[in-house]
């Protein structure tokens, strides 16, 4: 393959991998639409443990931007599904807890998502889930280096 097609190629792979993820997102999505919920919400409410985390720890657990954490906190807790602490061990830190309200939403949505995504991926062997993945986790690996330079 010459350098051209093989760089047309590259691209065209890219494009195919970002227009099926905004699909399956979407398709995926439709379930926290439903209830009132975006994906960056339902990773926050997912990362909650019974104890509560602390709000500088949720960026790094859902793996977001922090300066995004504190509005997406801001409209779960509007909306009644978590709310704000100080942490018992040290009050300088502000934690975040399920309320019963959220932990309802977050087991009715845990009862149907899950089956969606294996729905959504079931076309897939399981040999090839896993080659996905082995490829998904490469890719990762290298753009986290390529970062970091």
């Amino acid at each position: 393959m010459s350098q051209t097609k093989e760089q047309d190629f590259t691209i065209h792979l890219y494009r195919e991998l970002m227009h099926t993820t905004r699909n399956l997102r979407k398709d995926v999505s439709s379930v926290l639409r439903e209830k009132g919920l975006t994906g960056s919400q339902y990773a926050v409410l997912e990362a909650i443990p019974d104890e509560g985390i602390a709000l500088s720890a949720v960026a790094k657990v859902i793996r977001r931007e922090p300066s995004n954490i504190t509005g997406i906190v801001d409209r779960l807790e509007q909306s009644g599904w978590i709310e704000r602490g100080r942490d018992p061990d040290d009050r300088r830190v502000i934690r975040i807890y399920l309320t019963d309200e959220g932990q309802n939403l977050l087991s009715e949505i845990q009862a149907v998502y899950p089956l969606n995504i294996h729905r959504r991926l079931s076309v897939l062997s399981q040999e090839e889930k896993e080659t996905l993945l082995q490829i998904l986790a490469k890719l990762k690996k290298t753009n986290e280096m390529i970062a970091d330079t």
